[in-house]
């Protein structure tokens, strides 16, 4: 008896919910706790790729990783993949929104690939992100993975790398 009223209670929720509703609907993208800031595998693939090229680590950035997991949350929520954002505009734009002072930055963008692991060889085989993870001038980077709402619910990530030296 108790488990038919809270069904009958249940339903009559979600029809008073509905009726109230506008219509409209608010879609979540969900922000991956193990892409934060002490999350430590990224640091140590990252710092790995980068001695093995003769380069220096790189020192992770809460305000960089900000900056990665605002633009890794707009894309999955707005269904868009850029480096241009219709609401936050340019790499740039992101991270001197988050406070950060930079001469150089740089951003690598990435959907679907499973682990940090993956994602990072992805980027290592693309020229042009390669070349970004291997720059003399980044000194600092964030980090962020999203996922896209819905039964994918496919990986979107960031990597932003900035340095504040000018030279």
């Amino acid at each position: 008896m108790l488990s038919l009223l809270r069904h009958f209670f249940g339903l009559s929720l979600v029809a008073i919910l509905a009726a109230c509703s506008d219509g409209s609907a608010v879609i979540e993208a969900r922000v991956e706790e193990n892409a934060g800031p002490d999350n430590f595998e990224v640091s140590r693939l990252l710092d790995d790729i980068r001695m093995q090229n003769r380069l220096p680590g790189l020192k992770r950035s809460p305000r960089l990783d900000v900056a990665a997991r605002r633009h890794a949350t707009d894309m999955a929520r707005n269904g868009f993949f850029s480096h241009q954002s219709p609401t936050t505009g340019a790499v740039g734009e992101r991270v001197s929104a988050s406070g950060y002072q930079w001469c150089f930055v740089a951003e690598n963008i990435a959907r679907g690939q499973r682990t940090e692991a993956v994602v990072l060889n992805s980027w290592l085989r693309s020229p042009g992100h390669r070349k970004n993870i291997l720059s003399k001038r980044a000194e600092e980077f964030g980090f962020a993975r999203a996922s896209e709402p819905g039964a994918a619910q496919r990986p979107v990530w960031v990597m932003v790398l900035a340095g504040r030296r000018c030279r």
